[in-house]
């Protein structure tokens, strides 16, 4: 069980960096995932929920401002595949709220 749940671990942090994302911390179950802004944050979070993956979203105060960040869980039962999904929709959603931000308002986020 412990085994597979590295594996887990292991699949999503790698497919995340393989995709430019920014995981922080050592490998364990918790997988903080960097963002940084904290509106391209909130915005990305709706989109990766309505999309079907769940990432709790951290930000100020518990975070600086400026540092705000996804945290996801990682299970046993998750598969390499689950990962590669995940990864998939978390990068889309990222890429579509910096669009969706930078055409309304005009920033480069």
């Amino acid at each position: 069980m412990r085994g597979r749940l590295f594996q887990a671990i292991h699949a999503l942090r790698d497919e995340l960096t393989r995709r430019v994302l920014t995981c922080m911390g050592s490998p364990s179950p918790i997988v903080p995932l960097l963002i940084g802004n904290e509106k391209l944050a909130r915005t990305a979070n709706r989109l990766i929920f309505d999309r079907g993956v769940l990432a709790f979203m951290v930000e100020f105060p518990v975070t600086p401002t400026g540092s705000s960040r996804f945290r996801l869980q990682v299970q046993a039962n998750h598969k390499p595949e689950d990962a590669c999904e995940a990864t998939r929709i978390i990068d889309e959603s990222i890429a579509d709220s910096r669009a969706y931000l930078s055409s309304a308002f005009g920033s480069g986020v």
